[in-house]
């Protein structure tokens, strides 16, 4: 798998794979994890790697591997391997991919080795760079042709210690549709039940989420570092047919500065 940037100082995070069997799955669901910051937790940062290009839209079409992007302020489209079944409540925590983290990749392995041109994650919204305790409004896109059902994780971290950076909050519009989990002090925000089924004909899923930015006069949340944050996705799209197989999963990341 090659890593492909936006600019220097993002990278692909290569989805460590542990057997499928660990964790049950659902199959045909799509599961995008969005991590804002990178989950897992080996601690380590991120590496250069190879600079890509913008497209007249201002988006960025990648095809292969799951890709790592720095964050811009229009839309970011990704198009990548396939894989994946989702979980009708969520996935576990810590599968968004970033610092050796796993993503869907963990249960969602039978294409890891092949090309898929035709599906795409797209993530509009991310800042270029972040202010403290500002919202912003992130809108997430799984599709695929014959998708049935999808499914999304994200998660937030400093690049310098990867704690947890800012919070999650569910806009009105997706309630019921978006869970936000605590684990250990790091937030997962994902689908639920009522978020993964296909729209009608249109082969994709969408959501939104509003993430809040660290804020500096926080209790007990110092911004350590220089205080860069990384943003991760892990998508899945699913053929609904209950098992870890025919599915297709799609990752990228994104760093957002200061």
């Amino acid at each position: 798998m090659n890593p492909a940037d936006l600019r220097p100082g993002g990278r692909t995070s290569e989805p460590s794979r542990p057997a499928a069997a660990r964790l049950p799955w659902l199959g045909g669901a799509v599961l995008a994890v969005l991590v804002l910051g990178a989950v897992g937790g080996t601690g380590a940062t991120g590496v250069p790697g190879s600079t890509g290009a913008f497209g007249s839209t201002g988006a960025l079409g990648l095809t292969g591997a799951p890709a790592l992007a720095s964050a811009a302020p229009s839309s970011l489209t990704v198009a990548f391997h396939g894989l994946g079944s989702t979980f009708p409540d969520g996935a576990p925590a810590r599968v968004a991919g970033g610092f050796g983290g796993d993503t869907c990749l963990a249960c969602h392995w039978e294409f890891d080795d092949a090309e898929d041109a035709v599906g795409s994650l797209q993530v509009s919204g991310v800042p270029e760079a972040w202010k403290p305790g500002e919202r912003y409004t992130l809108d997430i896109e799984v599709k695929r042709p014959g998708m049935v059902v999808g499914g999304f994780q994200l998660a937030a971290r400093f690049t310098s210690d990867t704690t947890q950076a800012g919070a999650f909050r569910i806009p009105e519009q997706e309630s019921g549709r978006i869970a936000v989990l605590d684990e250990g002090g790091l937030l997962f925000a994902q689908h639920t039940e009522d978020g993964i089924p296909a729209e009608n004909g249109a082969g994709r899923v969408r959501w939104s989420v509003i993430w809040e930015a660290p804020d500096e006069e926080a209790p007990g949340r110092p911004i350590p570092g220089t205080a860069e944050v990384v943003l991760n996705v892990s998508a899945v799209a699913g053929d609904g047919d209950r098992s870890q197989m025919g599915d297709y999963v799609y990752s990228a990341e994104f760093r957002i500065a200061r």
